[in-house]
């Protein structure tokens, strides 16, 4: 639907690296925070990143979650139950919250994307690194042999 890019704008590339500024930045979340730092050390740390990216994703909003109902429910049941900007306050919030999960998550897939990029080059980096290493061991066989 966006052609590989970033709402629409951004290349996914370009994208990912302005969401991992973010993650840098906002200390909110610890993992996703430690995580992105050590990602910016080591750039063959970005699956690790990504990965730990997901799961900060569903534990932190779901908990945020938890936490909008929970208060929603409590300030529905201690107050008049009859004033309508209770329930529509509540809406507002619950819907703003959900418009930044779905934010979040395109976030997440984008990040996720630029990793798997990343795993791709680490891998061929191996291939190559292992075809590298059987080429010398066939080398030290032969000059054994002769």
């Amino acid at each position: 639907m966006t052609k590989g890019k970033c709402c629409c704008k951004y290349e996914n590339a370009k994208g990912a690296q302005i969401i991992h500024i973010i993650d840098i930045i906002n200390v909110v979340n610890l993992p996703r925070w430690i995580f992105s730092v050590w990602a910016k050390v080591d750039m063959d740390r970005w699956p690790i990143y990504s990965r730990m990216r997901n799961l900060s994703f569903y534990f932190f909003w779901a908990l945020c979650l938890f936490i909008l109902i929970g208060d929603a429910t409590n300030e529905i049941f201690s107050n008049d139950e009859s004033d309508p900007m209770l329930y529509i306050n509540s809406m507002f919030w619950l819907s703003a919250l959900c418009l930044v999960i779905i934010v979040d998550l395109h976030y997440c897939k984008v990040v996720m994307y630029h990793a798997n990029l990343h795993k791709k080059r680490i891998e061929k980096e191996a291939r190559k690194k292992a075809k590298k290493q059987r080429a010398e061991e066939r080398y030290k066989l032969e000059q054994q042999a002769n």
